[in-house]
């Protein structure tokens, strides 16, 4: 085994580290850390694991991130490393794979740095090869349909304790540290449903993905204030969505992004992961971002990433995207040149090799400065991996034991996660005159959402519940006491690997791997069901043996359809298997791999709708998938009773069974829009505005939907009530002079916004939002509950849809708050004078260009008995009010080097635009107006001081 020199050794008994005081971190305790448990009982501590704020940020206020503080002593070991050092050596180590050290300095002392592969993937789950394997949890998409913080924080902790436990098996073999590091997670937005890696990702929304990165962040690294669990890295900064399109590969896209998507869509979710959970690196995307490589770019890497959000981890490319600025994008001349671009930028270690930064040194493209600076920052970040760790450092994730991995705690987290991620799209009688009804009804529905999908969101929790009209009841859940036969029919029935996702993000299950037909076999035989199973086709088979299929669901009680979409690791998993690839390759979605459509591939639908005129047996439709698809005639067909969405399970496959036979409620909400396939043809996918027609995600979409974001069903009933708003008394503020005199013009015709400057001072109190949620139903159930932001006066007429209705009322004022009655959704506005505003100018009925139609302002999970109620409490702060706010002047705020925030220090935010917003839960709404309290003019506020 390696060891370290023993002056070193000596040197690291001496001294002792000061840990920095952080009151929201929780470290394992030494009666925990050497428990198969250790993870889970620390995990339960973590914020929001226990419906903590640090998490949820219910008072308005984010938790600090953990910086981890250094030893003086390990400062001073990697001072002497960039003293003796050979550029060769220095070069290494800013490379992924980077080889030992070990051999004399030049005082005759040992010289010594283990080797170390930082590459390594942990999205869902640790990706090992090795016999144990490790636990497989659902894909992110799952995990985002949980909208649950502290289950993904747990889910994070677990991975990350993993991690470690191979990393210290290794240690403890002699090979070094390893596992210790992951490229996760991928916080990217997933803009577009033809996106191969959109299953990576937690959704279309940045507050969704921002609030969930920073739980998973946390929950990986731990929350010791010196060490790392394990190291995470949220990727891919910024702007990637594009595998391949029409010739254009990721390799070379330059992703042009204008001022308003930049600030309030594609940079969101990296502040919030970089401010809120420090993670330890970010790596830089391949594409362009308005012009310049991502890996090259000095306003990405120095001025936001590092000037601006202050993040103190290192920078890593994605793999070969250093070769790329030269070599696909002809950004640079040559490999040199574009190595020293990307290190100047800010980009600190490059996957896989740094090597051409040599010929970089040697022309005087970069100085030995540059190459120590950023060393110093990777080697601080090995330090708070341990590897300079001696026999006088604790460091207590050093001893997480190799039992925590496949672990009986983590395979139930992972069924946990998987139920929770569980999505009921559709759930109508069948076999009745009723059936027909709920269709029609359905399709109606439809098109009231797409008018009104802001206030869709709550309703549909609710419905498809138990008590359809007319007494009927829905098809889900099955009761297995009235059942004697079940047809499983598909190609993801029976083929536990296509539940593990997509790519190279998934490695070896541990403990074992469950298909879904396994999972409802082994249920149903416990209540004397039998259970028959048929493939019917292939993922992208070229027939359908309907005839068989409806044989089958003829001799059963129901029959449960698995179809949907796979991915590349499926097809070498058959490769390995039958030798080569099968003609109907099962390749729909991955890395490298975009969708050309978004309906069911090969003939799964025909197979569906050949069973559908033959049988009247009741019909239900799991989705395995990882991306949205256009289900419309199943969801349109009365003959379908039932669709849920399960997503990639991971290992999870027995919670589909759970929430079929009713041992759980579903309450997954849809993290992402279920388009109409015509959305293909109506948007160029090269195009990265959010804004132009049809428009992207549920913020901008101005097209109907087939399922909205935040869609999903329940087994029992909610309702909402006493949606209120309380503005806390006002503190004093101090604020700047406008830093421009006249108005600056914001768009087209006579419509101006008065310029304004930042805050030098003072602080604003958050506005509280809560409401009222009882479970009205007769079942134990999980709601999600979605707290959404109009800005009221920008929803004129679009296509397809009507202007909703104005709240109106006689304003009755206390101290700045108001509360929606019971019942009914009109109520007196809440007039909030001491909160301020920018006045909006303009004329004709212009409006300011390119605010969402919604946004998502808070969302929390919460458990309810039956009659149970809670009051869910929501903050309204700087990220909320963002989207809403003009765009701070900026030098080149509309070329190739800004989003339109200030060029200073801090983030410049000015305050939202005057006028009426409306706050919708549930079935509840309430207006809130902005007045500004002063005259108009230029009052600006530092709302990042309330983030």
């Amino acid at each position: 085994m390696l060891k370290l020199a023993t002056s070193i050794s000596l040197l690291l008994l001496a001294l002792s580290c000061l840990e920095a005081p952080f009151s929201h971190v929780t470290a394992l305790s030494p009666a925990s850390e050497t428990s198969d448990g250790a993870v889970l009982a620390a995990t339960e501590s973590l914020p929001g694991r226990a419906g903590g704020a640090a998490a949820g940020r219910a008072d308005g206020e984010a938790a600090r991130p953990p910086h981890r503080q250094p030893c003086k002593h390990i400062r001073r070991l990697i001072d002497r490393l960039l003293r003796e050092l050979t550029l060769d050596e220095k070069l290494s180590l800013m490379s992924t794979s980077s080889p030992a050290i070990n051999r004399s300095d030049s005082s005759g002392q040992q010289l010594l740095v283990p080797p170390f592969t930082w590459w390594g993937e942990c999205g869902h789950g640790a990706v090992v090869v090795d016999e144990q394997g490790a636990t497989i949890f659902p894909q992110p998409i799952a995990l985002a349909a949980t909208f649950d913080r502290a289950l993904v924080g747990a889910v994070g902790a677990a991975i990350g304790a993993e991690l470690r436990a191979k990393s210290n098996e290794a240690e403890r073999g002699g090979r070094g540290p390893s596992m210790s590091n992951c490229f996760a997670p991928n916080i990217n937005l997933f803009r577009d449903p033809r996106w191969g890696r959109g299953s990576e990702t937690f959704g279309e929304d940045p507050a969704l993905t921002g609030g969930l990165s920073v739980a998973f962040v946390r929950g990986l690294q731990g929350g010791h204030p010196r060490y790392l669990q394990a190291g995470a890295t949220c990727k891919h900064f910024a702007a990637y969505s594009l595998e391949e399109w029409e010739g254009v590969t990721r390799h070379e896209f330059d992703a042009r992004l204008d001022a308003r998507d930049a600030r309030d869509a594609y940079l969101p979710a990296f502040r919030a992961c970089v401010t809120q959970a420090a993670p330890q690196s970010i790596m830089c995307s391949y594409n362009r971002v308005n012009g310049t490589p991502a890996c090259a770019s000095g306003w990405l890497l120095h001025h936001k990433l590092r000037h601006q959000w202050g993040f103190q981890g290192i920078v890593v490319s994605d793999c070969g995207a250093i070769e790329d600025i030269a070599d696909n994008h002809g950004w640079a001349a040559t490999q040199a040149e574009g190595a020293a671009a990307a290190l100047q930028a800010g980009t600190d270690l490059a996957c896989q090799d740094y090597s051409h930064l040599r010929e970089g040194l040697e022309r005087g493209l970069v100085g030995r400065r540059d190459v120590d600076a950023a060393l110093r920052r990777v080697l601080m970040a090995r330090a708070a991996l341990g590897h300079f760790d001696g026999p006088g450092d604790d460091n207590p994730f050093r001893r997480i034991p190799a039992s925590v991995v496949g672990s009986r705690e983590h395979l139930a987290l992972a069924r946990e996660a998987a139920a929770k991620s569980i999505v009921l799209l559709k759930n109508i009688p069948t076999g009745s005159a009723a059936a027909a009804g709920q269709g029609a009804q359905v399709l109606a529905r439809r098109a009231a959402q797409a008018a009104a999908a802001a206030g869709s969101m709550g309703e549909a929790a609710a419905d498809g519940a138990a008590g359809a009209p007319g007494g009927a009841e829905p098809l889900l859940p099955l009761r297995l006491a009235s059942l004697r036969r079940i047809a499983i029919i598909g190609p993801f029935a029976n083929r536990s690997e296509y539940l593990l996702g997509s790519g190279s993000y998934y490695g070896r299950p541990a403990g074992g791997l469950l298909s879904p037909y396994e999972a409802i076999a082994q249920r149903a035989s416990q209540a004397g069901v039998e259970a028959e199973l048929l493939t019917g086709t292939e993922v992208m088979g070229q027939g359908a043996d309907t005839l068989q299929a409806s044989a089958a669901c003829n001799r059963s009680d129901a029959c449960i359809f698995f179809v949907g979409t796979s991915a590349l690791m499926s097809a070498v998993r058959e490769v390995r298997q039958y030798g080569s690839l099968p003609v109907f390759s099962p390749v729909v979605e991955a890395e490298g791999w975009d969708r050309d459509s978004l309906g069911l591939p090969g003939k799964q639908l025909n197979l569906i709708q050949g069973v559908a005129r033959r049988t009247r047996t009741p019909l239900v439709v799991v989705l395995i998938h990882g991306a949205p698809l256009d289900v419309e005639w199943l969801h349109s067909s009365p003959r379908v009773g039932a669709i849920l969405s399960a997503w990639t399970p991971g290992q999870g496959a027995a919670a589909i069974a759970d929430v079929l036979f009713g041992d759980v409620s579903p309450a997954g909400r849809l993290p992402v829009t279920f388009y109409f396939s015509n959305f293909t043809a109506q948007s160029d996918f090269t195009d990265m505005s959010m804004q132009r027609w049809p428009g992207r995600t549920h913020r901008h979409l101005q097209a109907p939907a087939l399922y909205p974001f935040g869609h999903g069903l329940s087994y029992t009933t909610f309702s909402y009530s006493r949606l209120s708003i309380d503005a806390p008394p006002a503190a004093p503020v101090a604020w700047d002079q406008p830093v421009a005199g006249p108005a600056a013009v914001q768009g087209a015709g006579a419509a101006a916004t008065l310029s304004a400057g930042c805050l030098s001072g003072g602080k604003l109190p958050a506005l509280h939002v809560s409401v009222n949620v009882t479970n009205a139903g007769g079942m134990a159930a999980d709601e999600v509950v979605l707290l959404l932001l109009t800005f009221s006066e920008s929803l004129m007429p679009l296509r397809q849809q009507e202007r909703p209705q104005r709240l109106t009322g006689v304003a009755t004022r206390g101290q700045g708050s108001a509360t929606a009655p019971a019942s009914g959704s009109l109520v007196a506005p809440a007039v909030l004078h001491d909160i301020p505003c920018t006045p909006f100018v303009g004329s004709g009925g212009s409006q300011p260009e390119g605010l969402p139609r919604q946004t998502l302002a808070g969302f929390e999970r919460v458990s309810l008995a039956p009659g149970q109620v809670t009051s869910v409490r929501f903050s309204l702060a700087a990220p909320e009010w963002q989207p809403f706010s003009p765009l701070p002047e900026e030098p080149g705020s509309s070329g190739s080097s800004s989003d339109g925030e200030s060029g200073g220090k801090q983030d410049c935010q000015p305050p939202p635009y005057c006028g009426s917003y409306v706050l919708r839960a549930g079935q509840q709404q309430l207006e809130v107006v902005l007045d500004g309290g002063r005259q108009a003019g230029a009052s600006q506020i530092d709302l990042a001081a309330v983030a």
